[in-house]
This record gives structure tokens, sequence and C-alpha cells, in this order.
């Protein structure tokens, strides 16, 4: 399993509410896709205003086919707009091999 963490830095709590709206929207499409394997919203407990998006995915194959959908696309180029700062991250689940 391959997990993707976009971590969200905003800069204030309207940007926060339009952020989680919207993270919330795409929520709803990515748990529908094949190979998803869970989608959770992550709020930093030192920092409110610090969101990270976590994606779980099958495969490698799972990640192309969801970057590849029209509403990914147009929902990451939204969030960004919104967003202060950004960072993505593609981790390999070591656990799950053990």
């Amino acid at each position: 399993m391959l997990v993707v963490l976009w971590k969200n830095i905003l800069a204030d709590e309207e940007q926060k509410r339009l952020f989680l709206k919207k993270a919330m929207e795409l929520r709803n499409y990515i748990l529908q896709e094949p190979g998803n394997r869970g989608f959770d919203i992550l709020e930093e407990q030192d920092n409110p205003l610090e969101i990270t998006l976590c994606e779980k995915y099958c495969d490698e194959i799972a990640i192309a086919a969801h970057s590849s959908m029209e509403y990914a696309q147009r929902y990451f180029t939204e969030l960004t707009a919104i967003t202060a700062e950004y960072n993505v991250k593609i981790l390999n689940c070591v656990s799950e091999n053990n």
C-alpha cells in the first residue's frame, strides 16, 4: 500500500473553512475509486491551521488513475489556490509487508 500525505498550511480560519469544505467534497469522490484504501483529513494538534490529507492507495497504478481523474485535477487546483503553503509526499506502508 502507498500513502500520499498532503500537508497544507492555511493562513487563517476562513481559508481553513473553505479548504475543509473542498477537501470533504474531494473525499467523497476518492473513496469511490477502486484502488483507494482510505482518505483521512487530519488537523495538527499544535497548529489547527495545518491540515494534512492522508490518501491510501493499493499501488502506483491506483495513484496514477486517481491523478488522471478530472475531478482530482480540478480539486488540486482549487485546494492549492486556498493554501498558503503545501507539501506532498508518497510513502510506502512497510507495516503491511511484515
